[in-house]
Parts: C-alpha cells; sequence; structure tokens
C-alpha cells in the first residue's frame, strides 16, 4: 500500500506548519545543505566585475568580497545579476590579487536592498 502525495501552496504549507515562507518558496529558518566543494573563508575586500560576456555594452561595477574558495566567491552588489551569466573579476588588495572568469550561480536581494551574489570560477 502506498501513501499519496498532496500538493499544497506555500500559503497552505504556512499554515499547516506555521512556517514563514521566503519568496523563492524556501521555508525561512530551515537548514540548507551546504553544497560547496570546498571550504570558504571570510575575506571582506573589494573587487571588480565585468558586465556580463553577453553584454553589448558596460564597464562592470565594484563588488563587496564578503567571501572565497578555492571554486568560488561570494559577493554582495548594488545591483542584480543574472544566473549563468559569465564575467570578469579581479581583486587586487594588499594580500591578495586574482583575476579569474566567474559565472554567477545565485543572485538574492537582502534586506537593506544590496544582492548577495554566489559565483563560481571556470
Amino acid at each position: 500500500m502506498t501513501a499519496a502525495a498532496t500538493i499544497v501552496s506555500p500559503t497552505e504549507l504556512e499554515e499547516i506548519a506555521g512556517l514563514e515562507i521566503a519568496p523563492l518558496g524556501i521555508a525561512v529558518g530551515e537548514p540548507v545543505a551546504d553544497r560547496r566543494r570546498s571550504e570558504r573563508q571570510e575575506k571582506p575586500t573589494t573587487a571588480w566585475l565585468s558586465a556580463a560576456a553577453t553584454a553589448r555594452q558596460g564597464n562592470g561595477n565594484q563588488v563587496k568580497v564578503r567571501d572565497l574558495s578555492l571554486h568560488g566567491v561570494g559577493l554582495i552588489s548594488d545591483r542584480p545579476m543574472q544566473r549563468h551569466d559569465t564575467h570578469w573579476l579581479v581583486i587586487a588588495d594588499q594580500s591578495l590579487r586574482l583575476s579569474t572568469r566567474l559565472r554567477i550561480v545565485s543572485s538574492r536581494q537582502r534586506e537593506d536592498g544590496e544582492w548577495d551574489v554566489g559565483g563560481e570560477f571556470f
């Protein structure tokens, strides 16, 4: 005997489970599995991010680096980024020099109006 699956809307889920649902349909406060392939380290600094490779115009912009790993970076940007877009990232501070290609894997708006952006190096 198998149980039938019931599909519920986010509103119904909030009522049934008492969970608050974020705009992307993810329950707030629920643990999220860490999918990173390497350990990330906090590295607050600034960086330059080019315009997307597919953009016909644009000079890029300055972003804040939140954390780094061997495979990617967490950024804070004043504008949203398109998932799968590719960019050049340049970090040049006293302790780190990095110039690499970056693919955007996530872009989520923060409460302060800026954007948390996740990228993977390739």
